[in-house]
């Protein structure tokens, strides 16, 4: 029951503030109205929400459960859950009184829904009279930056993008064919993982070996020729070094199309991601993924289109980054081939950068890796990052260029030596 865990929800995140936004009382809580004004008066005398001890001393056979959906889901279903409980009796008084005459009964029980109806869209948030949300949240920020960014394991990357957002991030890497997009996924992801969190990779061309064995070649530098063909025998510390990965008790998943029956859609992928408490993920291939609100006659366009803004709903509702690989055009009409991507090459798609959030184009050549920001919700775009990469080790050297956006100001570089000095652990 959707009233069960709306309460369960408010005990285990001790928030009640999401249901008092959205306008929720007690007659939203069916069979539990009790449990809940308990909550309620407790919250408005003392400004908190109980604890599990207290509320047990006062409802000893309440059943506690693990809620993972998001608040967004939980106050869509409990208010449709109360639509539904009001348009009951509606229905029958309906066919009661009119029984003999259907289109008066129909008449009768439109008009009446219609007010019901209109409570489907929700209260929304009045940023005037709640705008101390607002400053609470920034002030939570600043003073706990790792609640909301992870580090992408790219400082200069992070200074100018901010680092992945935990919530309301798809963030797009696009290249060419063989242009290591996967491989910046991946590290990025590692990155994530060293930060404690739980994290994903959905890889459709890897098999979870191969995933492992760069994880290893990024992680600790073991020579991934070596690891993938198995010509220099087992490196010298490579047995301790897989035996010390025990000691870490957060997880990165691997998983395949075959794990979800060869039909990975977004709804899978966000079941996977309930299922093990992911705080990041990656789809390493967007093109890979089934449109599950697709029609027959869909083309390839409107199905992307469709996919990239379910994963940005997706990461609202999970409040995680998602980061999703997509393969550039092989060419393109007057694209200068000695740069990085841009927007208009994204293969099959604009509709996919318009659902991103974040756009970062990807050239390797010569050793060099060039990050180009396409786009940047929330900061500048235009920026080029060049790292000398040794791809067999998983090395990157930053090379400093005119087009970073970061040399042309010292106090820049100043300031983002300052700003990781001691928070490695966060960016």
């Amino acid at each position: 029951m959707i009233e069960l865990q709306v309460i369960n929800k408010i005990l285990q995140t001790k928030d009640i503030s999401p249901v008092i936004s959205a306008n929720i009382d007690k007659s939203y809580f069916g069979g539990y109205e009790k449990h809940f004004n308990f909550i309620k008066r407790h919250f408005d005398k003392y400004k908190n929400v109980p604890d599990r001890e207290t509320f047990i001393k006062e409802f000893m056979d309440f059943e506690f459960i693990s809620v993972n959906e998001g608040w967004d889901y939980l106050i869509d279903k409990l208010r449709e859950n109360r639509i539904y409980t009001l348009a009951v009796p509606i229905i029958q008084e309906g066919a009661n009184r009119f029984n003999v005459d259907s289109r008066q009964a129909v008449s009768h029980i439109i008009s009446q829904l219609q007010p019901l109806m209109m409570n489907l869209g929700g209260s929304g948030i009045d940023i005037i009279s709640q705008a101390q949300i607002r400053y609470d949240e920034l002030e939570d920020r600043v003073n706990n930056p790792n609640r909301y960014f992870f580090s992408t394991g790219f400082k200069e990357l992070d200074f100018i993008i901010g680092g992945l957002q935990r919530g309301e991030d798809l963030v797009v890497l696009f290249a060419r064919t063989s242009n290591l997009k996967s491989y910046v996924a991946e590290k990025i992801a590692i990155s994530v993982w060293e930060q404690g969190n739980n994290v994903g990779f959905f890889s459709p061309e890897m098999t979870p070996s191969s995933v492992g064995y760069r994880f290893d070649t990024l992680f600790k530098n073991f020579n991934n020729m070596g690891l993938m063909r198995g010509k220099d025998g087992i490196e010298r510390g490579y047995k301790s070094y897989i035996e010390s990965l025990s000691k870490y008790n957060n997880k990165f998943l691997v998983t395949t199309p075959s794990d979800f029956d060869r039909t990975p859609t977004v709804s899978r992928i966000g079941n996977w991601i309930k299922a093990n408490n992911l705080q990041m993920v990656v789809i390493d291939g967007l093109s890979y993924m089934h449109d599950e609100r697709g029609k027959r006659g869909d083309n390839t366009t409107t199905s992307l289109t469709n996919i990239a803004e379910d994963l940005m709903t997706l990461s609202v509702e999970l409040k995680i980054p998602i980061l999703a690989i997509v393969q550039a055009n092989r060419e393109a009409a007057g694209e200068d081939k000695t740069e990085a991507p841009t927007l208009e090459t994204i293969r099959n798609s604009d509709g996919i950068s318009h659902n991103a959030s974040k756009v970062i184009s990807i050239r390797f050549k010569d050793g060099v890796l060039e990050m180009s920001i396409q786009k940047n919700r929330n900061g500048t775009v235009g920026n080029k990052l060049l790292y000398s990469t040794n791809v067999n080790k998983g090395e990157f050297t930053y090379l400093p260029n005119p087009k970073s956006g970061l040399e042309s100001d010292k106090a820049v570089e100043e300031d983002i030596k300052n700003q990781y000095a001691d928070r490695d652990s966060v960016f």
